[in-house]
Parts: structure tokens; sequence; C-alpha cells
């Protein structure tokens, strides 16, 4: 801001305002290279985020592995029984 004795004129003021449009088109400008880099950035997340997300297991594929693995611990535990079992009559 211009000093208090500083005459204010048509010339001066316009001269004044345009460079305090300059000064703001450069903060403009800086701000939305920030910006293009930071969505760029972001950008580049949410692709790799989306990569990782592939190679997790879906929730249908879970529930189908640990039902087989429930049913693979119940036919040892079945076989383990029929064995003794017939171990022991056998006896």
């Amino acid at each position: 801001m211009p000093s208090e004795q500083y005459i204010w004129n048509v010339a001066s003021l316009k001269e004044y305002v345009d460079k305090q449009f300059q000064l703001n088109q450069i903060a403009i400008n800086k701000a939305e290279e920030k910006m293009d880099l930071r969505m760029e950035a972001m950008n580049e997340w949410r692709a790799q985020n989306k990569d990782e997300r592939g190679m997790f297991a879906t929730k249908q594929e879970v529930a189908f592995l640990t039902k087989m693995v429930y049913t693979g611990v119940g036919i040892i535990v079945a076989v383990e029984f029929f064995l003794r079992y017939y171990t022991a009559l056998s006896k």
C-alpha cells in the first residue's frame, strides 16, 4: 500500500491497480501450478490404490475359502474319528 503522503491521481491509481492485478495474477498462476501437481499426485495414488485393491480377495471369495477350510477340517475330524473307532474295534 502506498504511503500516506502519496498523492493519488487517475494515472497513479491506475498504475497501482494494474500492479496489484499483476501480483494477484502471479499468485493465481502459482496456486494453479501447485494444485495441478497435487491433483496429479492424487491421481497416481488413486491408480495405485485401485491396482492394490484388485489384488485382495473379495468377500465372496473369502467366504467360499472359509467354508472350504471348515469343510476340510470337518472331513479330517470325521476320518480321524472313524480311524480311531475302527482301530479300537479291531483290537
